[in-house]
């Protein structure tokens, strides 16, 4: 993943995910991948309810 220390601020990188959906969604088991061959498997789960959005 991208290197949050690369950043001069105190918040770092980070992603947002918004479920634009009408139920709400396990993230759990999803991949994240960035440009530079670095990914994460979402381990546990991770619910966003429709309408709502989660940052990383």
């Amino acid at each position: 993943m991208a290197n949050p220390q690369a950043i001069n601020d105190d918040l770092g990188e980070f992603i947002e995910i918004a479920n634009v959906d009408a139920v709400r969604v396990n993230l759990q088991g999803w991949r994240l991948v960035d440009g530079g061959n670095h990914s994460h498997v979402i381990a546990t789960d991770l619910w966003i309810e429709p309408g709502a959005y989660r940052a990383f």
